[in-house]
């Protein structure tokens, strides 16, 4: 899937509100696209995508949090 067909803000939104449903659903996947009509390819390759950009942000928001503990710290000492 081409970088700039995921950096489609509609589709990306589109797509993160059936990851969303989907994991609330309890459905497996290949159920959820047939009661759906989506391609199950292509909701797997945006489920990786989804998922890729979730642990990004994860790994950045816990990097601000260490350094600003680590600079906690130094001040303290």
């Amino acid at each position: 899937m081409a970088s700039r067909y995921c950096d489609n803000r509609g589709k990306r939104e589109w797509w993160s509100v059936h990851v969303e449903a989907w994991q609330r659903s309890g459905l497996s996947q290949i159920k959820y696209c047939k009661v759906h009509g989506l391609e199950r390819g292509t909701f797997a390759r945006w489920l990786n995508v989804l998922t890729e950009a979730k642990m990004v942000k994860l790994r950045v928001e816990r990097l601000a949090l260490d350094r600003k503990r680590d600079r906690n710290k130094k001040g303290e000492s």
